[in-house]
């Protein structure tokens, strides 16, 4: 800088004195006419107010001369005002090279949403020119997507939020559909006002079907296992039943009607493996309608009482008060009641307490299984829910996998929480609507 002010030292020392010799001459000019002006008009004796306004029209006069020297000749001036303009001028050229070459699709929206430009990599993505477009963006996007775009869009603009990110199909020029990711973010001035809004695409059509691949080889992993597991559970009781029927024609009246007993008993097994199977299996009719989770509860804690008294469990409920009815399949959550409160009795067989609980959350109701029987270690708190897993002997371990797809089928929530020692509380959360 000081490089720069030196150079122009010397022009500029020549302008001061020409600048200073005008000063002087215009202030003796001045003097001498308006002297002869109020002496003309007044005489001798001159009122204060033409002298006041002489002196103010001076100092107007020389003030002006001398700002215009100031922004004009003064050399630090005007080299900040050169850097000023340069620093401008970088940082439109920067904005301009990132903008211009970026992979990255932008475009630039005024507050109408009118696209006022966009860059190559835009028109790479879409196929479009600028004067194809005609600054509308209505022809890439979706007639059921156009909505959802402008709400964003309006949501931004307004400043409800600093920035919006979302996923939705968008249309090429020639007709093929692609994945996109658009992030909204608000353009401002320098006191800050919103003056339009910028876009960034991605494209996510690679990765959208690489996740899609990904969840299909998952599914079919979870299908192979399933399939491994109902083999297993399956050909045990048939291999009994097996033994047994060979055998059966050889034995003696009491030992077949033993034998047929436990043939009977394997055949019930199997089929309540294949009936929960079913459950799984089959597609979810949504035949929902009010229900009463109190009553339901009730319900279950009758049908079970003589089972828990056999094992001298004592069955405690804890209903808050004007709980509401929520829009469900009755049957299915009793059977999910049903399931909880077996299991938590079959896990405190040396007695205790299990605590049904039903209250309001703010716009959901939650119930709670809470016993005190032995819990369950963390190594297989992990694995419940997994098909044939189970802690208990005569289990399939699908009674809980049934359970938590009922949840997820009423959009619910499904939470096991357990310490050895001390006890299992299962709790379900389900939306009231």
């Amino acid at each position: 800088m000081l490089n720069a002010v030196k150079s122009e030292r010397k022009p500029i020392s020549r302008k001061r004195f020409l600048l200073a010799s005008s000063y002087i001459a215009f202030g003796v000019l001045w003097l001498f006419s308006t002297n002869t002006f109020l002496i003309s008009v007044y005489g001798k004796q001159w009122p204060e107010v033409p002298v006041a306004i002489r002196f103010l029209l001076f100092l107007l006069i020389t003030g002006l001369t001398s700002l215009l020297f100031t922004e004009n000749f003064n050399p630090a001036v005007r080299y900040a005002k050169r850097r000023a303009l340069e620093a401008v001028t970088d940082s439109q050229e920067l904005f301009e090279s990132v903008f211009n070459h970026t992979t990255d699709p932008m475009v630039v929206f005024d507050l109408n949403a009118c696209i006022k430009r966009f860059n190559p990599a835009f028109a790479k993505m879409y196929g479009y020119s600028q004067a194809e477009l005609n600054g509308s963006i209505i022809p890439i996007i979706p007639k059921d997507h156009v909505d959802t775009a402008f709400r964003y869009f309006d949501m931004v603009k307004s400043g409800q939020a600093p920035y919006v990110e979302f996923t939705g199909p968008r249309i090429r020029k020639d007709g093929s559909v692609l994945e996109a990711m658009i992030k909204f973010s608000p353009l401002r001035n320098a006191f800050g006002k919103v003056i339009g809004v910028s876009s960034i695409v991605k494209d996510i059509t690679e990765i959208r079907k690489a996740q899609e691949r990904q969840v299909h080889s998952e599914k079919l992993v979870a299908v192979g296992e399933l399939a491994a597991g109902i083999a297993h559970e399956i050909r045990n009781p048939l291999t009994a039943i097996k033994g047994f029927v060979q055998i059966l024609p050889s034995s003696p009246p009491e030992k077949q009607i033993m034998y047929s007993k436990l043939i009977n008993g394997e055949l019930n097994r199997v089929e309540n493996i294949v009936n929960e199977l079913l459950v799984l299996a089959k597609p979810n009719v949504k035949q929902y309608k009010p229900a009463n989770l109190q009553a339901s509860l009730v319900e279950v804690v009758y049908l079970l009482e003589a089972q828990a008294n056999l094992q001298n469990v004592k069955l405690v409920t804890q209903f808050e008060e004007d709980v509401p009815e929520i829009v469900c399949n009755e049957n299915q959550l009793k059977q999910v009641f049903i399931n909880l409160t077996k299991n938590a009795i079959e896990a405190t067989p040396l007695g205790g307490t299990l605590t049904i609980q039903l209250c309001t959350l703010v716009d959901s109701v939650e119930i709670q299984f809470r016993d005190t029987g032995e819990g369950i270690p963390p190594d297989k708190l992990k694995q419940l829910g997994n098909p044939f897993f189970t802690t208990k002997e005569s289990g399939t371990g699908l009674g809980l996998l049934v359970s938590k797809r009922i949840i997820e089928n009423h959009q619910g929530s499904f939470y096991i929480d357990s310490q050895v020692g001390t006890g299992t509380t299962v709790r379900i959360v389900l939306p009231i609507k």
